[in-house]
């Protein structure tokens, strides 16, 4: 009996420096996941009273994302490509310009018009550098560029905030109607981060994997569309909700990848790798389908005025991927880099104030050379 009690005392001190051990080992854990907890409520308190800004996605994911689009619809109602007046809802494209007995097409800008499937006609593909973001549909590049060839019409088949993948499913449905046109392709870098979401400006949109080297298309699941555009968007919204679980989570993700890749607004989360291999597939398939259909196809790159300072990797890809296909085409940059140079003009004098497109000036100097190399290529 004296022996078994010598043990336990001896046993009881041991124990409770374990149990010590144990809580100093906890502590900081169970504070970290308090903390989080608390975050979370806050954020989730901050978002639920309307504070315009914790309701900015940019907080906690990139606009290049699946869920930067959802959370902007939720807090804020944008969907504005699925809802403008001058917009229908698409099954096959996401969204797509409205036609009309005079817009037979769906093109932007255009004056009314009888297609002229026949004729010596050019069809501009592309997103808004093509659409054309000037109050004056006239001042647009696809209509400058009228001014100065001779072909019976020029086709804006533009549509803003188009991906690379949109693009080239609106060429694919599109130029077959035409006998011999001459095909042109406007891409702007960040065209390439689009072709990977399902949703942009907040309507659903189709968008393209790879697979063993060949594109797989995902279209648009949620295809039963009302007469009432904003109710169809709604109705995909709630069956297709954000994956992001945690918002303090997400925000402390973003806080410090912002912190390492020092706030970089030309990154992707996507690899370099992935965008290169589905773009450059899309690329191809436009340059195959257009050379199988025995039509000339030219592409114009632009930007945004940020990047005429810097070179970045996506430029860099098409640019490279255009010579390896052994196809024209015109690098807006070089060409306003030389053209402010040689006018003693400021770089911001071709572009709005806020840099994310070209202006009429920038539009007047990229469809005149643009010409120059249509006429060129055509003789």
């Amino acid at each position: 009996m004296t022996t078994k009690t010598a043990v336990v005392a001896q046993e009881s001190p041991t124990k409770k420096q374990t149990g010590r051990k144990t809580a100093v080992f906890l502590l900081p854990i169970f504070s970290i996941l308090f903390t989080i907890l608390l975050v979370e409520g806050g954020l989730r308190l901050a978002i639920a009273a309307d504070i315009p800004y914790f309701r900015n996605p940019a907080l906690y994911t990139y606009p290049f994302t699946d869920d930067y689009w959802k959370l902007l619809y939720r807090w804020d109602g944008r969907a504005t490509d699925g809802t403008s007046e001058n917009v229908n809802p698409d099954p096959f494209l996401g969204w797509t310009p409205r036609t009309t007995s005079e817009n037979p097409l769906g093109l932007m800008g255009q004056e009314p018009y009888v297609p002229d499937l026949d004729g010596d006609v050019v069809l501009f593909y592309g997103d808004s550098f093509v659409a054309g973001k000037t109050e004056n549909a006239a001042d647009n590049v696809p209509n400058q560029l009228a001014q100065h060839i001779t072909a019976d019409a020029v086709y804006n088949f533009g549509v803003s905030n188009y991906g690379v993948d949109q693009i080239y499913l609106r060429f694919r449905e599109t130029h077959t109607a035409f006998s011999q046109p001459t095909i042109v392709v406007g891409i702007f870098t960040l065209d390439m981060d689009r072709s990977l979401i399902s949703v942009r400006s907040s309507a659903p949109k189709p968008y393209f994997s790879v697979e063993n080297n060949d594109l797989i298309l995902h279209g648009i699941d949620h295809v039963q569309i009302d007469s009432n555009a904003a109710d169809w968007i709604a109705s995909w919204h709630e069956t297709h909700p954000p994956q992001i679980k945690s918002y303090a989570w997400a925000f402390l993700t973003r806080r410090l990848d912002s912190f390492r890749t020092g706030n970089d607004w030309m990154r992707s989360t996507v690899p370099q790798s992935e965008l290169e291999q589905l773009n450059g597939l899309l690329i191809s398939e436009m340059v195959a389908e257009a050379k199988a259909s025995g039509v000339p196809i030219q592409f114009v790159l632009f930007y945004t005025r940020g990047e005429l300072d810097e070179t970045y990797w996506r430029e860099e890809f098409i640019l490279s991927h255009l010579d390896s296909l052994g196809v024209p085409y015109l690098d807006t940059k070089q060409l306003l880099l030389e053209t402010a140079a040689s006018e003693q003009r400021d770089l911001w004098d071709y572009y709005f104030a806020d840099g994310g497109h070209t202006n009429e000036l920038g539009n007047a100097v990229i469809a005149e050379v643009l010409a120059k190399q249509l006429q060129e290529s055509s003789n």
